[in-house]
């Protein structure tokens, strides 16, 4: 099986070192970047298998820069596995960065502190690599909504409440259906 390759992005040249040697001795392929360009370039090139993104990636001093959320969020690197990280845990964030976005993806799978170790760091990414990154096809998802609305038509068109309920019915599983066929 062919090495993952990790993009590691943070703003902290020492953190970028001692935890990039901790994930190289794992036996992952590492990128390192220390700023939002530098990570946006490698994001662009298609190499990565999963970006760890500090939430601060500009100022650490800055409670109110959320760059590495930012860049997480960019729909251009939606189909990257991301995990956030941060030396400033909160609620807020990590509610924000598992948040699904309106095509039903979130920012990230994975939200951890750097103060929970290189361990907890190696489980989460071992996790994210784990988990299939599902994306809805869109034709499919296009069936699924034109069923909907084709059984909503012939259940007004008809007007008997027999025919709006059987289409319904009908509507409802054939979106589940095909949803699940979008999905896999």
């Amino acid at each position: 099986m062919a090495r993952a390759t990790i993009l590691l992005a943070d703003n902290d040249p020492d953190f970028l070192a001692t935890r990039g040697e901790f994930l190289k001795q794992e036996g992952y392929e590492l990128v390192t970047a220390q700023s939002t360009a530098a990570a946006r370039r490698e994001l662009g090139e298609g190499q990565i298998n999963l970006a760890i993104i500090d939430i601060r990636l500009v100022n650490d001093d800055d409670e109110k820069d959320v760059s590495g959320l930012t860049l997480a969020q960019v729909p251009a690197y939606r189909s990257i596995r991301k995990i956030i990280l941060t030396g400033f845990p909160s609620t807020d964030a990590a509610r924000e960065a598992l948040r699904l976005d309106l095509g039903g993806s979130p920012p990230a799978l994975d939200f951890i502190a750097k103060k929970e170790g290189p361990e907890a760091m190696l489980i989460a990414v071992q996790r994210v690599l784990a988990v299939s990154h599902r994306q809805p096809r869109p034709l499919l998802v296009f069936v699924l909504l034109l069923g909907a609305v084709l059984a909503g038509v012939i259940g007004i068109v008809y007007g008997d409440p027999r025919w709006l309920i059987g289409t319904a019915a009908f509507g409802i599983l054939f979106s589940i259906f095909t949803w699940r066929l979008a999905v896999e």
